[in-house]
């Protein structure tokens, strides 16, 4: 893949969706691998969250400030959460996806040998919160029973998960701040069948599935 393929134009007004609880089109959210991350200390903010898995779709250009943007979309291919960055992050991430060997290793090279060197598993990354149009993002490592967890920058940690192989995962509420739909008839027609769903549900379809009858 050539890095032109990469560049997908993109318009610069990324405004809030709500994925609202009610929605038919966020249930879809609630079964998409949903990770609940127990860190050791329970003062840390990631512990028992629900986050979603996402992947790295490409980079975009914001078409108004031609700023570079990585766009990650969930595995359904239904919504995308665009994080804007720099042009040295940008071709470092087009470099990790086009699996591009630097003759002398480059910083996120540089630190995946480290990681590799000292027998550190990067077990995952997580787009944790979303503060002052700024995105955080920690690194979840482990190197035998020990785990950490260490800040950094969504493209720089994005960036070693994809010359590590390792999974992207980002905060519920962080996509709903956040994201972009990909699919909108979709969204709309799965939000049309579950109000046709809620109109038709009786109270005894409850009863019924949990087990319980009028006389109990």
């Amino acid at each position: 893949m050539d890095s032109q393929g990469l560049i997908l134009p993109l318009t610069g007004n990324v405004k809030r969706t709500d994925l609202a609880r009610a929605s038919f089109g966020a249930r879809l959210y609630s079964t998409s691998l949903p990770l609940r991350f127990d860190a050791p200390d329970a003062d840390r903010i990631l512990e028992a969250k629900l986050m979603i898995e996402m992947r790295v779709a490409g980079i975009a250009v914001d078409t108004v400030t031609r700023s570079p943007i990585v766009l990650l979309k969930d595995v359904l291919d239904r919504r995308a959460l665009p994080i804007y960055i720099g042009q040295d992050q940008a071709k470092a991430i087009i470099s990790a996806l086009e699996r591009q060997t630097p003759p002398r290793p480059l910083t996120h090279d540089l630190m995946v040998n480290f990681l590799e060197e000292w027998n550190i598993t990067l077990d995952r990354v997580i787009i944790h919160s979303l503060q002052d149009n700024t995105f955080y993002a920690s690194l979840c490592v482990s190197q035998g029973e020990t785990k950490k967890e260490i800040d950094a920058r969504p493209s720089d940690a994005i960036s070693i998960a994809l010359r590590t192989g390792s999974p992207i995962w980002v905060m519920e509420e962080v996509i709903a701040d956040a994201s972009i739909p990909v699919d909108q008839d979709k969204d709309e027609e799965e939000r049309r069948a579950f109000r046709e769903f809620v109109s038709n549900i009786r109270p005894e379809d409850f009863l019924h599935r949990g087990g319980y009858s009028r006389g109990s």
